[in-house]
């Protein structure tokens, strides 16, 4: 029988509070996984999508409250996306980020359920007037 671990990108782009119930309820989740395991090794290296701006695809999401992070590359730990922290949308930005230090953070979560899309798209999700 697969763990988690037999996942490794899903593993790594997990985040650590959502592991002790994927892991606790494992059958349920596993096919979830195996298809979000899928998703991310589709995920390009950094500068894969250089030029493409705002129609790059995400191919991660993380959230939690008003905070969104959107990821369309990544070369190891680092990934390059969009970051809206605490809903502050003036202040959001493209820029790098640390696939590590997003999944240490407990109040983000790893959207299980992302479908692939532009970074357009996926902001005009969040405020369609703000991210026209």
């Amino acid at each position: 029988m697969k763990s988690l671990a037999d996942y490794s990108r899903a593993d790594f782009f997990m985040c650590k509070c959502q592991k002790p119930v994927v892991n606790e309820a494992w059958h349920e989740y596993e096919s979830i996984v195996r298809d979000l395991d899928e998703q991310l090794k589709q995920v390009p290296a950094l500068y894969g999508q250089d030029g493409k701006g705002f129609q790059a695809t995400v191919y991660a999401h993380y959230f939690g409250g008003a905070t969104d992070v959107f990821v369309t590359e990544c070369s190891g730990d680092d990934a390059f996306g969009y970051v809206i922290l605490n809903g502050d949308y003036e202040s959001s930005e493209l820029g790098y980020i640390s696939i590590k230090e997003l999944t240490e953070i407990d109040l983000l979560n790893l959207d299980f359920f992302w479908e692939p899309c532009a970074l357009q798209e996926a902001l005009s999700e969040v405020d369609s007037e703000y991210f026209q």
